[in-house]
């Protein structure tokens, strides 16, 4: 059952900038996005995509190109997950979606397997998923996710952590389908 507060990780088949992603990070999930509500069993996302930070639902989602896992977080009240949700909110919605960041992302990726050295973000200009969600994911369990550098970080860096710190249950996941 899915429920406010879980955290999921995609990838559209088909869509270039999910294939760049993937080819960057080396990992098979470009996107990440956090339920916000969950209304008469329609599922409400906060999600950065271009042209900025909203709310849309997970219908977009239940097509054959589409891959993903939701994770729940285990032993969190339902107080914690509202105030970790509202401080998110507050900080990123209706905030522009950043192209420039995603090259900064790449930046520093490159920088790091070419050089060994991690760096920050030179171009942030805006919001990417995986900072939105660090926010989220940082105020709700900032022993877990706080160390990060939120300039950074990807959705391959959220979902390692998600998938083995314990913490969290994967309570969905749909595979591609070729059919």
């Amino acid at each position: 059952m899915l429920k406010r507060g879980a955290v999921g990780f995609s990838t559209h088949k088909d869509k270039p900038l999910s294939r760049l992603i993937r080819w960057f990070t080396k990992y098979k999930y470009s996107h990440s996005f956090v339920i916000s509500d969950v209304v008469k069993n329609r599922v409400y996302l906060l999600e950065v995509e271009a042209p900025q930070v909203a709310f849309s639902t997970l219908d977009s989602y239940n097509i054959p190109t589409v891959e993903y896992e939701i994770w729940y977080p285990i032993g969190v009240d339902e107080a914690e997950i509202d105030r970790a949700l509202r401080h998110t909110e507050r900080m990123f919605l209706k905030k522009k979606y950043s192209w420039a960041s995603l090259v900064g992302i790449a930046i520093t990726i490159i920088v790091q397997k070419v050089f060994g050295k991690v760096i920050r973000n030179p171009l942030r200009m805006g919001a990417w998923c995986a900072e939105a969600d660090w926010h989220y994911l940082s105020a709700l369990m900032p022993d877990l996710f706080g160390w990060m550098d939120h300039s950074t970080v990807s959705p391959k860096d959220l979902h390692m952590i998600v998938k083995e710190s314990g913490r969290f249950e994967r309570v969905a996941q749909s595979e591609f389908n070729d059919n």
